[in-house]
């Protein structure tokens, strides 16, 4: 597949790469232009490149029907590849957020990752275990097909109906940066992927392809963020988090789920 990405550099020389998912949301809200402002903040402040990436289904990449963290673990780990020969082995980190955070601890922990490649896993408030997604990104997939349903022609209503599931207008904001509108006057609104590519992948999504029983681990050091107003990283969490990824460290931000968009 093709690489949609976007890449933010401060100099030609530089000592390490962050690799940056985003809010990689089956819901396409991970697409990478919905975190230019945050990359190009990492890029300026730590003097490194940011490569801010589109998987699967998400913003300009392609769209495909299988949709697991092993498929979008295995397009991140060829995208590495192909940029490696312009990196040194080991300095690269990884940044997901939500699920892009556990398509990354999937990249870090797959046996055909090079123990080298990377230098460090950064996650945002995300637990390495399975379990249904949350009620709100089932209740983000009804809005999405209401809304095609609905034949919306402009943001104002499309943002009517996020509101019947979404209180917060910043994340309907958010949400709806993935509309996208038709050059003719009146036409329906449509999605950058197909709503029920992204319906169909909710059970796949809210998997995590490793068990505490198996024998994998991520022994870089590794920061888990996590929202003090969410419930994605529990304290039941911590011991299998550390089972995955025993040089962890966790800071508690006081946001919820969507810390990037509060503190950005």
């Amino acid at each position: 597949m093709s690489w949609p990405v976007v890449r933010f550099s401060p100099s030609s020389d530089l000592f390490a790469r962050l690799i940056y998912l985003g809010q990689h949301q089956w819901n396409n809200s991970g697409s990478k232009q919905n975190f230019r402002s945050l990359a190009r903040q990492f890029s300026k402040q730590l003097g490194i490149d940011v490569y801010c990436v589109d998987l699967r289904n998400h913003g300009a990449s392609p769209h495909s029907t299988t949709m697991t963290n092993l498929a979008m673990a295995a397009d991140l780990l060829r995208f590495l590849k192909s940029i490696s020969s312009n990196i040194s082995n080991g300095d690269i980190s990884l940044l997901g957020h939500s699920m892009g955070g556990k398509a990354a601890m999937t990249l870090a922990l797959h046996p055909d990752t090079p123990s080298n490649l990377l230098r460090n896993l950064i996650v945002e408030d995300i637990s390495p275990i399975k379990g249904r997604l949350s009620k709100e990104f089932e209740g983000y997939a009804r809005a999405m097909r209401r809304i095609m349903d609905m034949q919306c022609t402009d943001r104002k209503q499309a943002d009517e109906v996020l509101q019947e599931i979404e209180p917060d207008v910043s994340v309907r904001q958010f949400l709806l940066t993935n509309v996208s509108a038709s050059s003719t006057p009146g036409a329906p609104l449509t999605f950058r992927v197909p709503p029920e590519i992204l319906a169909d992948s909710i059970g796949e999504l809210g998997d995590f392809p490793y068990t505490p029983d198996d024998d994998v681990k991520f022994t870089k050091p590794t920061l888990i963020i996590r929202g003090k107003n969410s419930n994605y990283v529990k304290d039941s969490a911590l011991p299998i988090i550390g089972k995955f990824f025993p040089h962890y460290e966790m800071v508690t931000l006081n946001t919820g789920h969507w810390g990037a968009l509060v503190l950005s």
